[in-house]
């Protein structure tokens, strides 16, 4: 039966338009022809075959597909313009859609802690337990905020990306429309190498809106650990995926060649950070004598990569640069902007149990190990309140809240905040080292996520500005820190919140209070003279920051406690043992 599929498979090659345009070289890749295959019955294993036109859409196409296609500015960049949702093509539809969610919803909570003033804060809530999936935050915030700022990304794209909620779901239904031709489907694992930036998002949506699982990993890890992961995150799968492949030919004997095809297609398709991580993958496997760019499981070698940046090289530049190769390269922002949002008529359901990525331990204990986390892990961070004990509104993310951030979006701590914000209306705001400091006075973040060595550079660049000052000013600056010291010791006392084997009795912890109320006045003195400033350059309105990716100094943690500003540690599945399948976020209250 195998040999006879194969056999089937190449005779088929000449007649089947998609293999033709795929093996054409040059810009028509921005615009293949592609063969798209829609699961009609699961169960039965039935599929039927429609053939889609070239991505230039006729006049009666536009009409009725709703002006949402994407405006080229340049090359490359994803510029949305009269963007109306397929679902929701109107303001007036979206709130009927919003009446009929959220008119009588009630929420699952009794606590009057969680009930805030704002009726828009009370549906976010609502909207959050009614999850079952991540894709779906982008529906409910196209109905609840459509309007309000979503991202915004000056440093990390080609091109400046500040959209809305309702941009952001039209470009995650591209996305996913875009991996869809390519073959793309539920169960699949896409391996996304690449660091945080607007277009990892939309593609780790996109793969998820198709019931597919993203395996990633950042850009600057070693190629040993990225060859390692491709190959062993598709393993498991491989099976049971190619005998069902192989078994259509009892139903559908017709279409056997094109599923095949697209079955191996999709086994070697990865997201790439730039041609940058792709030439560096090039260069190790000439060294080490390996095909392409070193990457193959049991399929073969990749053969078909999505770039999420072009880096200022255009089509001839990439072209030259994979010519060697024998691979095929996309750019992100080409097959968003030439493809049509998503049908949701053909998208898969699911699940709270539906597998939603594969995250990878950082492999200082042997290789690294696969997590696999499924929406219901990720989605059970989201409602999480920061502070339970403390009214909704003081502790927590509300809407149109700033949060900068700059950890690394394959640390799972980093994903679960960003979907934290999201689904509380929050705009986020991607950052770097060499931008942080003007992105800070630029956008005034409330809440922030930091890796430990920025916020060791922050301390030392306030205490070298402090030893400059004068011997009067730095008694002041000294004796201040010793107040603000001294206040926070009793006052974590006084909450419980000590170190060590015992636990403050009642007497100790009342003194502890009276030492900290006492010392209040003199620390908000040390705030107007000394600390105030240093909270105007990192904002002003700064509520909490997250710091994650390694371990924290006590001394840091210190001077931020000094400064008042609220500092939490974050760990995620790589700081604990693989039980453990979500982040966790520690929180003094």
């Amino acid at each position: 039966m195998l040999i006879k599929s194969v056999v089937l498979f190449y005779l088929c090659i000449p007649a089947t338009p998609v293999v033709q345009s795929f093996f054409v070289p040059g810009p028509s890749w921005a615009r293949p022809k592609v063969l798209i295959l829609k699961e009609i019955d699961s169960a039965a294993g039935v599929f039927s075959a429609t053939q889609q036109k070239d991505s230039q859409y006729s006049a009666a196409e536009l009409e009725e597909g709703d002006n949402v296609k994407a405006n080229v500015k340049g090359d490359d960049s994803f510029v949305l313009r009269n963007v109306e949702s397929i679902l929701l093509e109107s303001p007036e539809e979206r709130e009927n859609q919003r009446r009929s969610l959220f008119g009588n919803a009630k929420s699952a909570t009794t606590n009057k802690l969680d009930i805030s003033k704002d009726p828009l804060v009370n549906e976010l809530r609502v909207m959050r337990e009614m999850l079952t999936n991540i894709p779906d935050i982008w529906t409910y915030m196209n109905i609840l905020v459509p309007d309000k700022k979503a991202i915004y990304d000056e440093h990390l794209c080609d091109s400046v990306v500040d959209l809305s909620y309702h941009q952001v779901y039209d470009a995650v239904h591209r996305t996913a429309g875009a991996f869809q031709a390519l073959g793309i489907k539920r169960g699949d694992h896409v391996a996304v190498f690449g660091e945080n930036s607007a277009h990892w998002l939309f593609a780790d949506q996109g793969v998820m809106l198709l019931g597919g699982a993203t395996v990633v990993r950042g850009a600057d890890a070693p190629m040993e650990e990225l060859r390692y992961i491709y190959d062993n995150a598709d393993a498991r799968e491989v099976v049971g995926e190619f005998s069902a492949v192989i078994n259509m030919v009892v139903v559908e004997r017709h279409y056997l060649a094109h599923a095949i095809f697209f079955f191996v297609c999709l086994l070697v398709t990865l997201v790439l950070q730039g041609p940058t991580l792709l030439r560096k993958m090039a260069k190790a496997a000439e060294r080490e004598g390996l095909e392409g760019i070193g990457l193959c499981n049991k399929h073969g070698p990749a053969s078909t990569i999505v770039l999420m940046h072009r880096e200022d090289l255009d089509d001839a530049d990439i072209g030259s640069l994979t010519s060697s190769l024998g691979i095929r390269v996309l750019c992100l922002a080409d097959i968003m902007n030439n493809s049509k949002p998503v049908s949701v008529s053909a998208l898969p359901s699911l699940t709270s149990d539906t597998l939603a990525t594969i995250c990878y331990t950082s492999g200082t204990t042997g290789r690294p190990k696969g997590v696999m986390l499924s929406h219901g892990n990720l989605l059970h961070q989201i409602t999480l309140r920061f502070a339970p004990s403390k009214p909704y509104n003081k502790s927590e993310p509300l809407p149109d809240d700033v949060m900068v951030t700059m950890l690394p979006v394959w640390h799972i701590t980093e994903r679960a905040a960003e979907l934290c914000m999201f689904s509380r209306g929050c705009k986020l705001v991607y950052s770097s080292v060499k931008h942080l400091k003007a992105d800070l006075a630029l956008h005034k973040p409330h809440w922030m996520m930091l890796v430990p060595r920025v916020l060791e550079k922050i301390s030392l660049g306030v205490q070298e500005k402090f030893a400059k000052k004068s011997k009067l000013a730095r008694m002041m600056i000294h004796f201040f820190t010793m107040v603000a010291a001294k206040k926070n010791e009793h006052l974590n006392i006084a909450k419980g919140q000590v170190i060590g084997e015992k636990k403050p009795n009642p007497l100790r912890r009342l003194y502890a209070r009276c030492v900290a109320t006492l010392l209040t006045p003199l620390d908000l003195l040390g705030t107007a003279l000394v600390w105030r400033k240093v909270k105007q350059a990192l904002g002003g309105r700064q509520r909490l920051i997250v710091c994650g990716g390694s371990a924290l100094s006590g001394k840091v943690e210190d001077f931020f406690s000094n400064v008042g500003v609220l500092l939490i540690v974050g760990y995620g599945e790589y700081d604990f043992e693989l039980s453990f399948t979500s982040s966790l976020l520690f929180v003094k209250c």
